[in-house]
């Protein structure tokens, strides 16, 4: 699972694969719990209000996934992506379905995708 932290211009990301779009940080994780919810316990109320304890039918955020990141690029320098490419559709349906919803990747984007990550980040690291 990739968590990619980026902006173009504009409120709502567009499908155009032209776009350009910049890389503030990128986490690629192993997922190890793929979804659960959690009601009953501490962990149901991770991003809900502890102190009033919403009833279950009132929690906004009962979801979750278990993951442990694999390789990160959290660094102060932005990553120059460049053109959304293959990845425009993929950029957008995650962004402007609720800014952030998981999306599906086929195998070969995702190796892509982590290539021209990995391949940025070392580019970004070398300039500096």
């Amino acid at each position: 699972m990739f968590f990619i932290f980026a902006s173009s211009r504009g409120m709502a990301q567009p499908k155009d694969p032209r776009t350009e779009i910049r890389v503030f940080r990128y986490y690629i994780c192993n997922i190890i719990e793929p979804y659960y919810m959690a009601l009953d316990n501490q962990r149901g109320l991770f991003f809900e209000d502890s102190e009033k304890k919403p009833e279950i039918n009132n929690r906004r955020w009962p979801h979750f996934i278990d993951f442990e990141i694999k390789k990160r690029c959290d660094k102060k320098s932005v990553l120059q992506f460049g053109k959304q490419g293959e990845f425009s559709e993929v950029f957008a349906n995650s962004y402007n379905h609720g800014g952030g919803t998981p999306h599906p990747l086929s195998r070969a984007q995702f190796e892509k995708l982590k290539d021209k990550l990995f391949k940025l980040a070392e580019e970004t690291k070398n300039n500096l």
